[in-house]
């Protein structure tokens, strides 16, 4: 049986005061994984569905379902119930992790080759633009 994650979230009241509501990047819930996972941690995104991010040290994006707790604070945050936000943990369990590729620059020849491809479709592409349409009858007879 595989072992679960689970990560503790404290999201605390400077994080409150901090968020910015009704934004899923620059929210309280996101700001308190900021704090949480550092330099681990980009482009965190945080919904009534899910909460996820990219660590760009392994290369990974990690998408969790949105606990109860973080979407009634989302809620309260952004308004639309009428309770006062108050700090809480939220636990996020069990991540659906997809690697992310690795863009590496091509070197040497590969690069020249890909160059040269670039320029050629660049040539076509200027080609096509200089192309005059003729004009559209649309099937009516005009004699």
């Amino acid at each position: 049986m595989a072992k679960t994650q689970k990560f503790h979230v404290q999201v605390t009241q400077d994080d409150l005061d901090k968020g910015t509501a009704c934004s899923g990047s620059k929210c309280a819930i996101s700001k308190a994984i900021k704090q949480k996972f550092g330099k681990r941690c980009e482009r965190i995104v945080v919904d009534g569905q899910k909460i996820s991010w990219i660590d760009p040290v392994a290369h990974v994006r990690h998408i969790f379902l949105t606990p109860k707790r973080a979407q009634e604070l989302l809620l309260i945050f952004d308004g639309h119930l009428d309770k006062a936000a108050t700090p809480r943990t939220i636990m996020l369990s069990n991540p659906t992790s997809v690697l992310i590729p690795v863009k590496t620059k091509a070197k040497g020849k590969a690069k020249a080759k890909a160059k040269s491809r670039h320029a050629q479709r660049k040539a076509s592409r200027k080609v096509k633009a200089k192309h005059v349409p003729k004009e559209r009858t649309f099937g009516l007879c005009l004699t």
